[in-house]
């Protein structure tokens, strides 16, 4: 079997990791903004700046990775290229302060923070924080590249950060090699696309001018009673740790019955679940994810109970015939190609795009119950989502309670059928 050579000391970036690459050159041309995403701490008192600013210097003097950029080596194989030092000013946190605590003004700062470009190729990191006007409460907010992280490792930095232990940027092997392998995961893929290619996919059209448009963020956050109403329902319907089928199959529905209103075209649906794939705690950068793609017939997506159990016999089926390895396998040989190309590629692709993006995480990955000493009240995630799609559902839980987030590029929908949309979503996930 033929190994190509490659440096033991680099950190080699994943089919994955390049990909998303693609998604970021997509979404970038496109808007002007690549795929930064968002983590937010609601906390229960302020925390300082020059604390803040202190801790994060202290945190990541020794990662100079985090200053990194892709790069190609002599193979062509990419890899994460680590500067000799980073400039630790560069994570210096920006305040906020909102003339009022209404949630308005407070989501209008959390959007402008995710929907900012950095400010060159190195940068992947922007802190925020918030001090809404006649209130003790406090938001720490972490912009985050999605190349440099994904959502679960954005979590466990920021534990680790809050904890002084930053974990290793350590290399990783090129996987120049299986190639026969990798050449049998592209033909299993491209059995699980066939089923869903026989009719067009139904999504939110795009504004026909995206460069300079925002995403905007309809936000829902459901406390620990309301949570577990909706939890004991969705094992009552679908199973024993069946969150995830239950949440899609209401954003589904919601969502069609919301295009068959507007008179937009409504029916098939293909949903990339985004899956973590990470093997150990100590795999914090980059990414470590991979996907189910599920399809969801229109003429099902009425039915509660058929649209659960179609999209729960896909999700076993495509376990157990292990697609998420095949899709990490099989973009390996992607690496190849410039993001630029892959990204064209992509586009012409719209099963892999999808109608729309989705996920359902569990528990968290933020292990602390404070942040700088300070009771976290919630966590929760406000991503760009690639364009296209340009929209998503997204869904955490975090100390018993759900958070609901739908992100979409603006224009997409007025922002009271965000949440109206939103509220359906919910309405349906109490209605078992």
């Amino acid at each position: 079997m033929v190994s190509l050579p490659y440096s033991r000391k680099k950190r080699y970036l994943s089919g994955i990791d390049w990909t998303i690459g693609a998604l970021n050159h997509l979404s970038r041309k496109a808007t002007g903004t690549g795929i930064s995403s968002q983590i937010v701490l609601e906390l229960e008192r302020s925390v300082s700046k020059e604390g803040l600013r202190r801790r994060l210097r202290e945190a990541v003097r020794a990662l100079p990775a985090l200053s990194g950029a892709p790069a190609r080596d002599i193979t062509l194989c990419p890899y994460w290229k680590v500067p000799a030092r980073m400039d630790t000013a560069a994570l210096d946190p920006v305040v906020h302060c909102p003339p009022a605590d209404s949630p308005d003004d407070v989501l209008a700062c959390l959007s402008n923070a995710v929907n900012a470009p950095f400010t060159s190729d190195s940068r992947h990191l922007a802190f925020h924080l918030i001090y809404p006007d006649s209130s003790d409460r406090c938001l720490v907010a972490m912009v985050f590249d999605h190349r440099l992280l994904d959502a679960r490792g954005a979590e466990m930095f920021l534990d680790a950060a809050q904890k002084g232990s930053l974990p290793a940027f350590a290399p990783e092997p090129a996987h120049l090699d299986r190639w026969i392998h990798r050449f049998r995961a592209g033909r299993q893929v491209n059995r699980a696309l066939v089923p869903m290619s026989g009719a067009p996919i139904e999504t939110i059209p795009l504004p026909p001018k995206m460069k300079g448009l925002p995403s905007k963020f309809a936000i829902c956050c459901l406390d620990e009673n309301e949570t577990r109403t909706i939890t004991d329902t969705a094992e009552s319907e679908a199973g024993y740790l069946m969150l995830t089928p239950y949440v899609l199959a209401a954003t589904v529905r919601q969502l069609d019955a919301f295009l068959k209103d507007k008179g937009l075209p409504h029916g098939n649906y293909v949903v990339p679940v985004s899956m973590d794939m990470r093997r150990n705690k100590e795999q914090v950068f980059l990414n470590h994810l991979s996907f189910l793609l599920l399809h969801i017939a229109g003429e099902t997506a009425p039915d509660r109970a058929a649209v659960i159990q179609s999209i729960k016999q896909q999700m076993y089926e495509q376990s157990t015939l292990g697609l998420q390895q095949a899709i990490c396998d099989v973009t390996m040989l992607m690496r190849i190609a410039p993001v630029s190309i892959l990204a064209a590629i992509m586009r012409r692709i719209r099963l892999m795009l999808g109608s729309f993006s989705f996920s359902c995480v569990g528990s968290s990955a933020y292990e602390s119950d404070t942040f700088m000493g300070v009771r976290i009240l919630n966590l929760f995630h406000m991503p760009r989502v690639p364009v296209p799609p340009g929209y998503g559902f997204f869904f955490n839980e975090f100390r018993g309670g759900l958070n609901m987030v739908f992100s979409y590029i603006d224009g997409m929908v007025t922002d009271d059928d965000a949440y109206r949309l939103l509220e359906q979503i919910r309405a349906d996930l109490h209605n078992g």
